[in-house]
């Protein structure tokens, strides 16, 4: 869930800046999530916070870990390790996204 949310935030935030091209591939679908952790990290001028870009990086792998390892099942302990960087992490992308006032 913590990988969608992040999914679903950074393309919000394209859309809302009004450069979602910059994030769909050739067949007009969105990139996936590693390229548009890659993409939203280099947008140096939206001043995204400073523990957003590492925790990006840790949705990811949490997330990936969750779906696509057979015998690994996400425990609260996992997601509490991500808590306060999830938290700021969804802020500013809410903030960037124009969604929360």
């Amino acid at each position: 869930m913590i990988r969608k949310l992040a999914e679903i935030l950074i393309i919000a935030v394209y859309e809302h800046k009004g450069v979602a091209p910059e994030i769909k591939g050739p067949d007009g679908n969105f990139l996936m999530l590693s390229k548009l952790i890659d993409n939203i990290k280099t947008k140096t001028a939206w001043n995204l916070g400073r523990e957003t870009k590492p925790c990006l990086d840790k949705m990811k792998e949490l997330g990936d870990r969750a779906a696509h390892h057979r015998h690994y099942v996400a425990r609260k302990v996992d997601v509490d390790s991500l808590q306060s960087g999830l938290r700021v992490t969804v802020d500013d992308l809410l903030n960037h996204a124009g969604l929360k006032k």
